[in-house]
């Protein structure tokens, strides 16, 4: 079974959600959403349940604590829908975000990243010398601290966390990119290190330059947290522009087996649209883009929606749309709506419960202020275990829509 919704809530709002393990029997017909701490104060929150073409059939306002409930025939797809509004000073930012053609065998539980930050509690310095310029960054547990493109000139500090003993510096100099460890540092010393001296990456991979008009890359080690992966050290995040000789080379560290490595790319031929590759597991032994040049639609109107550019095997296809309304009858209103759709489904007709409508009519009593701003689609292009390292491989393209 597929199911796409809590990934897909968790990515677009760097939150993280979590399924019920067993479908309750005592109700098997009934679909549940329960909000554990995920709703801000200034936040209301709606869950809406669509058919399997997007017709709207019901909705429940939700607030932390709550569990709201839905009648559904589970042998079904389903389309489900998150309308939250976000009251600011000036007005409200609404996002609308819908998952079409979901497995509503499982209850979704909408709850916030529990992972933080550890406290900072201090500085320390990090000089990288050389002969020439070195750029150089410290990383810990997934954050870059105080990066510079020239510590050894600028002299900066790297935040000090709590309960982290360990440290990366990365440095980029006339030889290529090197590293080192420092361990235990200590508030307000300062660590010299000769770029000479740093080693150099185990494993290399390059990516001929080709013809990509841009070029990034972000390279982070994981670690196996109560059996989730969980970032750790930054390894690499730079970006390239309009550079076609030679390769892009992707450093691995070789005492460390679990990454993520994530690349996208823009063709010259067509810079709105941008190929991205996804891995976790071990260093990727070739990185390959879906080829296609572009995504086509066949109907753009939230409302009568079609992909005419389809892929076999697709794990999910997206589309974004944005609201070209900022003023009404001369008061600010939102300052931002935008709804996203993201699931199998390649067509769809959305509608909205009238209730919800006429509780919010300046975004939602009509579509025509919505138009077709970006639309996706990914395929998992392979999943392995490779000496017990979960392996998964993706890849998408991605592509921007004028208003």
């Amino acid at each position: 079974m597929k199911r796409i919704l809590p990934l897909v809530i968790c990515f677009l709002t760097l939150l993280s959600c979590v399924e019920d393990e067993k479908p309750d029997s005592q109700t098997p017909d009934k679909f549940k959403v329960t909000s554990v701490d995920y709703i801000q104060e200034n936040q209301i929150m709606y869950v809406i349940l669509h058919d399997s073409i997007g017709t709207a059939l019901e909705y429940s306002a939700i607030n932390n604590g709550e569990t709201v409930e839905f009648l559904v025939d589970k042998s079904k797809k389903y389309f489900v829908s998150i309308y939250t509004i976000l009251k600011g000073e000036y007005g409200h930012q609404e996002y609308m975000s819908t998952f079409t053609d979901q497995d509503l065998t499982f209850g979704m539980v909408l709850q916030k990243d529990s992972s933080t930050t550890p406290p900072q509690t201090g500085t320390f310095k990090v000089i990288v010398t050389d002969d020439e310029p070195v750029g150089a960054y410290v990383t810990a547990e997934g954050w870059m601290s105080d990066y510079s493109p020239y510590t050894n000139l600028y002299d900066e500090n790297a935040k000090l966390f709590s309960g982290v003993t360990r440290y990366m510096v990365v440095a980029s100099g006339a030889s290529g990119r090197r590293y080192s460890y420092i361990d235990n540092p200590q508030k307000d010393k300062t660590y010299t290190l000769k770029y000479t001296q740093m080693k150099a990456f185990d494993f290399i991979f390059e990516v001929p330059k080709s013809d990509y008009l841009f070029f990034s890359y972000e390279i982070r080690s994981m670690e196996k947290r109560n059996g989730l992966n969980f970032s750790n050290y930054i390894l690499g995040n730079m970006g390239f522009y309009n550079e076609r000789d030679g390769t892009y080379k992707l450093g691995y560290v070789s005492d460390i087996k679990n990454y993520w490595t994530l690349v996208t790319a823009n063709k010259a031929s067509n810079e709105k649209v941008s190929y991205t590759y996804s891995k976790t597991g071990n260093p990727p032994s070739q990185i390959t883009f879906l080829d296609i040049e572009e995504i086509k639609i066949a109907k753009n109107s939230i409302s009568d929606f079609q992909f005419e550019t389809t892929v076999e095997d697709a794990e999910y296809y997206s589309v974004g749309f944005l609201s070209t309304k900022h003023v009404f009858d001369g008061r600010p209103t939102s300052t931002s709506f935008s709804w996203s759709i993201n699931g199998p489904a390649t067509t769809f007709s959305m509608t909205l419960p009238q209730d919800l409508i006429e509780a919010h009519p300046l975004t939602l009593s009509d579509f025509s202020h919505l138009y077709l701003s970006s639309a996706g689609i990914t395929k998992k292009s392979s999943e392995s275990n490779t000496e017990g390292v979960a392996e998964s491989e993706t890849t998408s393209i991605n592509q921007r829509f004028d208003n």
